[in-house]
């Protein structure tokens, strides 16, 4: 059996990663800010899963300088 990716995922992975680090959070405050267990959000950054809307806007709530945008965008090249 093949194991599919999908694509988006990949990208959301780094992203959201990235996102943290640069407001300097950790795993657990992102997923506190979530409200989601660290177990859950670390499937966030693994690749394993995504979030639902809500969830995005949870973190939107916490962190208000996040950008979405960048996150949910499905370019390689977002400076374009």
């Amino acid at each position: 059996m093949r194991n599919i990716i999908d694509p988006n995922l990949l990208l959301f992975k780094d992203r959201i990663k990235q996102q943290r680090l640069q407001h300097r959070a950790t795993q657990t405050e992102f997923a506190k800010a979530m409200k989601a267990s660290l177990i859950v959000y670390q499937r966030y950054e693994y690749g394993q899963a995504l979030p639902n809307i809500k969830k995005l806007m949870l973190l939107y709530r916490a962190y208000p300088t996040l950008d979405l945008i960048y996150l949910l965008s499905s370019e390689d090249n977002f400076d374009n």
